[in-house]
């Protein structure tokens, strides 16, 4: 039903001048400024946008580091140092301060917004760090570490972060993290010179509305066995049945400490494949496939949870999972769906042949903008 119902939605706008001869040479370039501009996340945008910019947006990864050596209002008061002597440090240098504390006011801009985790790197004890309403308070060493301040929401756009850093102290960096959103890009990835197609906004239509479930499976399950990929030390394989037997004889058993399972599962093709899990657990497990995250609650014991459709590259995609203690994986599990441009075109029932005409782009974006796609 929905996949008929947006089909339909499609139609209705695109009739006007659907087989229409296109007036102006479209590229994927267009594309690319129309999401952003015209679906409401411009503010992540600099003063003066590259493509770049443009692009870091749409690829949906949120893992941000300000240099403060590069990103510190020019009047302030401070020395930028070169030398390892209190440890390693990042970027071109980092920033010391003289004998007294200072104010270290920080502008930079931020594509995307999120609830982010922010990590810093410091010098010595009594550090302050201020998010408009928000302040933590940082401790570093005699050398330089690493420190977790929490979370905070940013908003997309211009930040204006004020550093209190105490007397001879130093700081190298911040960082921002939380988990990507959404890729959006064509099939094959941007290439912003080449004539845009129907292909390509069909393709983005899929991501935009999350439609990949509604295309119809086309094989078996590609099955990979978790035990038999390298693992972390705090990660074991175990052969124990007491919550259910394993396929194969054997599953990856976590114990009291969370472990970071990372791995790379190959396929033979691209496409869009459902990702099922067998596993087991008494809290959340979350986790990334090609930097489309996802998360779900495991059973007490082993069944298979299916946590959502992803476009997926030939050869190696990296696969991350985050799994709390106690709890197990046993087999992953990928099912291919019909994913040709044809089978793009007819999901969201774009025209089987030409190339999008100004109008029917135009119209193709009126549709978008009324689902109020957030980002």
């Amino acid at each position: 039903m929905l996949q008929r119902s947006i089909a339909l939605l499609f139609c209705l706008f695109l009739a006007a001048s659907v087989l229409a001869e296109p007036d102006t040479k479209l590229t994927q370039r267009d594309l690319m400024h129309a999401l952003v501009e015209g679906l409401g996340w411009s503010f992540g945008l600099p003063g003066q946008p590259e493509d770049a910019d443009y692009l870091q947006i749409l690829r949906g990864k949120r893992k941000f580091r300000i240099e403060v050596e590069s990103n510190y209002a020019p009047e302030t008061r401070i020395i930028v140092e070169e030398i390892f002597s209190f440890g390693n440090f990042s970027g071109s240098g980092w920033v010391r301060v003289p004998n007294r504390p200072t104010q270290i006011p920080l502008v930079f801009n931020l594509p995307l917004s999120g609830e982010y985790r922010v990590k810093v790197r410091l010098l010595r004890a009594g550090h302050s760090i201020r998010f408009g309403e928000t302040v933590f308070q940082a401790d570093g060493e005699d050398h330089f570490a690493d420190v977790d301040l929490g979370r905070v929401y940013l908003q997309a756009g211009k930040q204006e972060i004020s550093l209190a850093v105490p007397p001879r102290g130093g700081i190298d960096f911040i960082e921002l993290e939380t988990l990507p959103v959404t890729s959006i890009a064509p099939k094959g990835g941007w290439s912003l010179d080449k004539p845009l197609s129907f292909d390509d906004l069909a393709v983005t239509a899929m991501q935009l509305l999350a439609l990949h479930a509604t295309l119809p499976r086309s094989g078996n399950a590609l099955i990979f066995e978790a035990e038999d990929f390298a693992l972390p030390k705090k990660a074991k394989r175990s052969s124990n049945r007491h919550l259910g037997p394993p396929h194969q004889g054997g599953w990856v058993s976590i114990g009291a400490d969370p472990v970071t399972v990372e791995m790379g599962i190959n396929l033979a093709a691209e496409g869009v494949y459902d990702l099922t899990l067998y596993a087991v657990g008494q809290a959340e497990i979350s986790g990334m496939i090609n930097n489309h995250p996802f998360q779900f609650s495991p059973e007490r014991h082993f069944m298979a949870k299916q946590v959502g459709g992803f476009f997926l590259e030939k050869g190696a995609n990296p696969f991350i999972l985050h799994l709390p203690p106690y709890s197990g994986l046993d087999q992953i599990l990928l099912t291919p769906h019909a994913s040709s441009p044809e089978d793009f075109r007819r999901l969201t029932g774009l025209p089987l042949v030409g190339s999008p005409s100004q109008a029917q782009f135009n119209s193709f974006f009126k549709m978008l903008a009324a689902f109020g796609i957030s980002r």
